[in-house]
């Protein structure tokens, strides 16, 4: 499980975790010990799901679900498949 310290809009330390399961082939992104508030937590979880793309380039996202909680998505799905070398 990876961490993704942050500042939120409200100036405080947020902290974004990430469980990338490469056995079952998806990441999953929710609030760390430290969470945001709900209104700021979408944004944080979208711009932690675009860095761990951008990092891993090996894999391609074939799916996502937003779980929801009264009305804010409070985390993140991301099912992937491997990409060769010759794919990419």
């Amino acid at each position: 499980m990876m961490s993704e310290n942050g500042n939120g809009k409200h100036g405080s330390q947020v902290t974004i975790d990430t469980v990338d399961n490469q056995d079952k082939r998806y990441a999953f992104f929710c609030a760390g010990k430290n969470p945001p508030k709900n209104e700021a937590l979408p944004e944080l979880l979208n711009r932690t799901l675009q860095k761990w793309i951008e990092e891993n380039d090996g894999k391609r996202v074939r799916s996502t679900l937003g779980i929801v909680q009264g009305g804010d998505t409070v985390a993140i799905y991301a099912w992937h498949e491997l990409v060769t070398q010759s794919e990419k």
